[in-house]
């Protein structure tokens, strides 16, 4: 059933003319879900990062990524306060706190930087697909964390490096 589930959504997909990455394995992954944003024709798999001997996450050259530690579509207003942050406010309504995927810049993440405020992202997780829509895009120092300060509602960040600097796609759950 998830199988038909996600090869539905994907013949949609280009049927409407978006470019389907098809899903790299990382060693030892399974695809944690799918990004799929049609204003770039762009559907990727999305897979949980690694985090690297030196206890920095470890981004593929060819694959999107989850930043294991932060929000993920399955994560409540209940869970990060039991875990000790946020405030407990329509607990298990919807995900809270920021989910945050991150990819290379060329490469994966390469076009984000065309996306724009009221652009809408798709995270697709069987059987969820939840729409978000862009509210913020700028460029921050590779060393400035503020962008993954807690939220109380739920969050989609984009990440790629620009030279020595971050771009960060903001949106914020519309659907």
């Amino acid at each position: 059933m998830k199988r038909l589930y996600y090869a539905l959504i994907i013949l949609g997909l280009i049927v409407s003319g978006v470019s389907v990455a098809p899903a790299r394995a990382q060693e030892g992954s399974t695809v944690k879900g799918w990004l799929y944003v049609p204003i770039l024709r762009m559907a990727e798999p999305l897979y949980e990062s690694k985090i690297g001997a030196d206890g920095l996450h470890v981004i593929p050259d060819d694959n999107a990524v989850h930043l294991s530690g932060t929000a993920w579509l399955d994560t409540t207003y209940a869970s990060m306060v039991e875990a000790g942050g946020g405030i407990a406010t329509d607990a298990d309504k919807y995900p809270a706190g920021r989910i945050v995927l991150a990819g290379h810049n060329p490469g994966v993440f390469g076009a984000i930087d065309g996306l724009q405020v009221g652009d809408a992202l798709y995270l697709a997780k069987w059987p969820l697909v939840v729409r978000f829509e862009v509210v913020g895009v700028f460029v921050v120092d590779v060393q400035d964390t503020s962008w993954l300060a807690p939220v109380a509602d739920s969050r989609l960040v984009l990440t790629a490096c620009i030279g020595e600097q971050r771009m960060i796609i903001e949106a914020v759950r519309t659907g």
